[in-house]
């Protein structure tokens, strides 16, 4: 599991250098112990060698002394009884033999031999001269010579067993490097594997270490620290949970007023037109009746008519001017109640953005926690870093919805200061309505008035139209308030929509983990005390 990650294990490092180790005394053993023989045993044979020598030449000494060679034979009899013996020559000043034996037909220049000062080798095998000295007197040399092919088998033999010997050390101790690093290992490999878990975001995991030394207090420590992230991590789920449940009721909540809202708007932007076609009809009628008046001043005798026409016509202005007022001031309330309505807005949004700094703290301890935890917490950091971006566009959207709202609340305010100045107007013209009215009255009841109340019509008629256009021109500007507010409103609720999505997405992240952490915590029992 963890072998793509670590290219040489630990287990492989420690049976590695046991290995080298155990190698490196068996090379030595199997170097030094082969030659220390070999010098043994040549030392061994030089001073057989030597002694036996010595002893033939003694014995031959006391043999020419007396002239009794049967004693030489003897001397030569007691050497044949070493099985390595080669050579035996008895030699007098002359260089003469006294006395030879020579099973192996052995080549030997006596003359060359005899020069030697040490002993050297021919043929595989060892010689020696000795000279004969008996009472301070020479009598000749001895030439002893033993075969090396007993000694060349043992020394073979001695190698090949120390290799074999070196061979199983070697063996062993690999088995051994290689059980002991296994049993060192373990612990740490398991350790590993748990590790692994962890970083893919898998909590449950369970190590059974017993040992007492570092490694079980490590293992000990382990289990804690799975135990605390775990707990951690629940905890945070659950308070992001709370916070998550908040903003999608408060955003349910802030779209239903943003639809009510923008029922209400749709309902003043018709009013306003009716009112519009009313005062566009009533400066048709401003017209005519401009145009009456200029016609009862030209000819009286039509007066009487054309002032029971105009006192009907200013009845109807009077009750339709009744009512623009009336709806005016209902218009009137309902902006009020408007602007009312988007300062609870604003509230809402307040609470909105309270909570996403909340929100926002509560992924940068994530965050703190994430990276305490080292590389175990990196999936639980990355986690926390896309709920604080989640934050930061809540508060973004927040911040944006609120421009737009006092936005609204501007062109509210706008809209209620143009309404009352509608209202002055309207009542304006209502009066200059009433006056009229009196004036056609005076009209039908005296026709010398007629000329005057005509005059009076006509400037009256005229103020009413110049009227009727202004209070026509803010109803328009007030029209197209209330559409800017309208659009305002709507795009209000569509950031409203959107923060529901957002909302709805991470209650489904935020359940998914829950789901995910029950499952684990189902499905396998809690981790025990090493």
């Amino acid at each position: 599991m963890f072998g793509s990650t670590l290219r040489i294990p630990i287990r492989l490092k420690l049976v590695g250098l046991f290995s080298s180790l155990i190698l490196l005394f068996t090379f030595f053993n199997f170097n030094y112990y082969p030659k220390t023989y070999r010098v043994q045993a040549l030392t061994n044979l030089n001073n057989h060698i030597t002694t036996m020598s010595e002893m033939i030449a003694l014995t031959s000494g006391i043999s020419l002394e007396v002239l009794d060679l049967s004693i030489i034979s003897s001397a030569i009899n007691w050497g044949k009884q070493d099985s390595r013996l080669a050579y035996i020559g008895i030699f007098d000043e002359d260089n003469e033999p006294v006395s030879t034996f020579n099973p192996g037909d052995i080549s030997l220049d006596v003359s060359e031999a005899l020069k030697a000062k040490e002993i050297f080798e021919i043929e595989e095998n060892f010689f020696i001269v000795t000279p004969i000295v008996y009472n301070k007197t020479k009598y000749g040399n001895v030439i002893l010579g033993l075969s090396l092919k007993s000694f060349y088998e043992n020394i073979s033999k001695n190698e090949t067993t120390t290799l074999y010997i070196c061979l199983a050390m070697l063996l062993l101790g690999v088995l051994f490097s290689y059980f002991f690093s296994n049993r060192i290992t373990r612990p740490l490999i398991q350790l590993t594997e748990a590790a692994d878990n962890i970083s893919q975001g898998n909590t449950n995991v369970d190590i059974d270490i017993k040992t007492r030394d570092e490694v079980g207090v490590l293992c000990k420590n382990f289990k804690n620290m799975v135990r605390n992230i775990r707990h951690s991590f629940e905890n945070q789920i659950n308070s992001i949970a709370n916070t998550s449940k908040t903003l999608t009721s408060s955003s349910n909540e802030m779209s239903a007023a943003i639809l009510e809202q923008v029922g209400i708007a749709a309902d003043q932007s018709t009013s306003i037109s009716e009112i519009s076609a009313t005062l566009k009809q009533l400066a048709t009628t401003s017209s005519q009746i401009a145009e009456n008046s200029t016609l009862v001043v030209d000819t009286s005798s039509t007066s009487v008519t054309y002032s029971e026409k105009g006192v009907h016509a200013l009845e109807s202005l009077k009750e339709r001017m009744d009512d623009i007022t009336r709806d005016n001031e209902g218009n009137l309330m309902e902006i009020v109640e408007l602007g009312r309505k988007s300062q609870e807005i604003g509230s809402v949004m307040e609470i909105i953005s309270h909570i996403a700094d909340q929100t926002k703290l509560i992924a940068f301890n994530a965050a703190i926690e994430a990276a305490s935890a080292g590389e175990t917490g990196k999936r639980f950091g990355v986690v926390a870093v896309e709920i604080r971006n989640l934050a930061d566009n809540v508060m973004k959207s927040t911040l944006d919805i609120e421009s737009r709202i006092e936005e609204v609340q501007a062109s509210i305010n706008k809209l209620v200061v143009s309404s009352e100045n509608g209202t002055k107007k309207i009542k304006t013209v209502n009066d200059l309505a009433a006056q009229t009215l009196n004036q056609f009255e005076g009209l039908v009841n005296g026709a010398r008035s007629a000329n005057d109340a005509a005059t009076t019509i006509s400037f009256s008629t005229q103020q009413q139209e110049f009227a009727t256009s202004q209070v026509f021109e803010a109803l328009k500007e007030i029209e197209q308030g209330i559409h800017h507010y309208s659009a305002s409103t709507q795009q209000t609720n569509s950031i409203s929509q959107g923060l529901m999505i957002l909302a709805e997405e991470l209650n489904r992240l935020i359940e998914g983990l829950q789901d995910g952490s029950q499952a684990t915590d189902e499905a396998t029992p809690e981790l025990q005390e090493t």
